[in-house]
């Protein structure tokens, strides 16, 4: 226990800073929802769906894993909402551990006690450790995939078949992590395979099976839809790298483009080193950048280093260059670097440590990780851990305010509910699922036909120059029931 005590520490902040106020303050929105209707209808329905929510380009999905998982909360929980929310943390909270067993496995203890603070105390990995969405998994499959690659550079028995098997599990919660494919390659030939006619087939073979049980469900589907799916996105992959290059105007690189990702790439890896400190980002920025630069350096001049920093440099840099030829990546995209990032900036401060080899200098790490969480800390409850508030990192309102806003409206009326608004997101069919889940919650649904029109606008909407309206005001939202004044 003495022994451990500081990963223990580590994992019970990462724990509390997940859960803490999690039934008033989950964060729920109507994406997250979708899945968890899914998952509910399904399990009424006895059928199994073969695919997930649409992905950023609608007509590719996401695959069916996280509503098999919440098909099976449901069947335990039913509509109790909380219960995803813990089952969801609990899976951020394992990425942790898992972080730190294999920085302490393949690098060492103390690299690994760095990156799983960094982790533990990441605000965007908290936010995402209390949704329950299908990113939320990602960091902890990451890591899963990372294990089985080093089996793969150790030769163990099947490494080809389970390497393949895990980036199909981590490909399913995201397309976007399709470029991490090339990992395999880059490891089978940093493991210095023998070129024989057995391993092709034995690799092939592996591959192959995979292959067939990590995407069964894609498949499947487009076994019976003229490979929609798989087919359809290997295709649009293809068509986006030669876009890029010059091939559609529409696609093609341009100082603008690279404008717009450098912007969002700010945003997203500042978000997930701090909730609202530059100082801190500017830090983490050249520790990031040192950390890849050390890597390059030593595959260069051909240095020892421990090869899952090796991959990881690599995988972060195969997504950079993925995210600028996509142009405009979402959120969603940038989950794989709650881990990328904290081993990059691990591996930046050892550069920096060998670099200045004083006795102090350890202490000084120690120091600043404690300031960092510390600071990290005290933000994410200043921001009311990104729910009902006015911080610019923020998910709208929380699951204790939705609530609210369904049980006035429910109060307000005799009539049905229906859900509407003026916000551009509510041309999106998912945007109220939240709301409609809590409707079912209560053993109720939304009557999209005949039901009372409430609008749930910002506190800036525009339908407060309407004529005749009733108003009911929330903390970080109001609801507008249109035809009737009431002052």
């Amino acid at each position: 226990m003495k022994k451990n005590i500081p990963i223990i520490l580590i994992v019970v902040a990462a724990t509390l800073l997940r859960t803490w106020n999690l039934t008033t303050h989950m964060i729920f929105f109507g994406d997250a929802a979708h899945d968890m209707l899914s998952a509910a209808t399904a399990v009424q329905t006895h059928s199994l769906p073969l695919l997930g929510i649409a992905s950023s380009v609608p007509r590719f999905h996401q695959g069916p894993l996280t509503v098999w998982l919440e098909m099976v909360i449901f069947l335990l929980a039913g509509y109790h909402t909380i219960a995803y929310g813990f089952i969801f943390a609990l899976i951020s909270v394992l990425a942790v551990i898992f972080l730190y067993e294999i920085m302490t496995v393949y690098v060492n203890k103390e690299s690994g006690l760095i990156a799983a603070t960094l982790l533990a105390f990441s605000p965007l990995a908290i936010a995402s450790g209390r949704t329950p969405y299908h990113t939320t998994p990602i960091p902890l499959f990451l890591i899963v995939y990372l294990f089985a690659l080093m089996n793969l550079w150790k030769h163990k028995k099947a490494s080809v078949f389970f390497a393949v098997l895990s980036f199909c599990l981590l490909f399913q919660f995201e397309l976007a992590n399709a470029p991490l494919l090339l990992l395999i390659p880059f490891v089978l030939w940093r493991s210095k395979y023998k070129i024989e006619k057995k391993f092709w087939f034995t690799t092939a073979l592996q591959a192959c099976a995979g292959v067939l049980l990590g995407l069964l469900p894609q498949l499947m589907y487009d076994a019976t839809h003229g490979f929609a799916q798989l087919g359809g996105f290997a295709t649009w992959v293809a068509y986006r790298c030669v876009a890029f290059f010059g091939y559609k105007q529409q696609h093609v690189f341009s100082v603008h483009q690279f404008a717009t990702t450098l912007s969002i790439l700010r945003m997203f890896f500042g978000r997930i080193w701090n909730v609202d400190n530059p100082f801190i980002s500017i830090l983490f920025v050249i520790l990031f950048i040192a950390g890849i630069a050390s890597v390059f350096w030593k595959l260069k001049n051909q240095h020892k280093q421990p090869l899952l920093i090796e991959v990881s440099a690599i995988a972060a840099v195969l997504l950079l260059i993925s995210y600028i030829v996509h142009g405009v990546p979402g959120e969603a995209y940038f989950s794989p670097f709650f881990v990328l990032s904290a081993v990059m900036v691990t591996t930046g401060i050892t550069a920096f440590k060998n670099k200045f080899l004083h006795q102090q200098f350890g202490l000084l790490i120690t120091a600043l990780l404690i300031g960092y969480a510390f600071i990290n800390t005290l933000q994410i409850f200043q921001a009311n851990f990104f729910v009902s508030t006015t911080n610019n990192f923020n998910y709208s309102y929380s699951l204790a305010e939705q609530r609210d806003v369904v049980n006035t409206l429910l109060l307000a009326t005799k009539q049905h509910i229906r859900f509407k608004t003026t916000q551009q997101e509510g041309q999106f069919s998912n945007y109220f699922d939240n709301l409609r889940w809590l409707l079912a919650e209560k053993g109720l649904q939304e009557d999209q036909k005949n039901g009372q029109d409430f609008y749930i606008e910002t506190k800036d909407s525009p339908l407060q120059g309407y004529p005749n309206y009733t108003k009911f005001i929330f903390p970080s939202v109001d609801a507008y029931r249109l035809g009737l004044k009431v002052l």
